[in-house]
């Protein structure tokens, strides 16, 4: 006999723990809600008012993604590439080398599994003129990658907002 596997991106029915009291719905068997203020679970039977349910346990279920891991972002960074290179705001950035103008180095926090992960990056309010630039990118290990930002001839260049993501495992 074969067994059935199903999987769903389920989205629950919040609310914060004040306002499922206040209201005490039943939930239909199996519904799922979730108090947004306190993080907790409870499941329907289909009969019981929210306040006579008792909170889920791990076991019964999780909110938390599961087997998507290699679908995350792994590192991002959102800078200003005038002078000396300064971090905004950033995940898994621990800082910026400055190798040359408009040419960077994002130095990751935590080591990458491998070097094939995805770059992506935008660049904007350049020092010279407000015309088009493009990034690319010099090379890629686990510790971080190399981008250039240049002007349509080719030339490095310094931008004011420098954004980078890297998606990989």
């Amino acid at each position: 006999m074969s067994s059935l596997v199903s999987e769903a991106v389920v989205r629950p029915t919040r609310g914060t723990a004040a306002a499922w009291t206040s209201n005490n719905p039943t939930l239909a068997a199996g519904q799922v809600g979730y108090e947004t203020d306190t993080g907790k679970t409870k499941i329907g039977d289909g009969s019981t008012a929210w306040t006579s349910l008792t909170y889920s346990t791990n076991g019964d279920i999780s909110l938390k993604p599961t087997g998507t891991t290699d679908q995350l972002c792994k590192a991002w960074v959102n800078f200003d590439g005038t002078g000396t290179p300064s971090i905004n705001e950033s995940y898994n950035v621990t800082s910026i080398t400055d190798n040359d103008t408009g040419d960077y180095t994002i130095n990751f926090t935590s080591a990458l599994n491998n070097a094939n992960y995805a770059v992506a990056a935008t660049v904007g309010s350049y020092t010279t003129s407000n015309s088009n630039r493009s990034v690319a990118v010099f090379s890629q290990t686990t510790a971080g990658v190399r981008i250039s930002v240049q002007t349509t001839a080719g030339a490095g260049e310094d931008a004011t907002i420098v954004n980078v993501i890297i998606f990989g495992t």
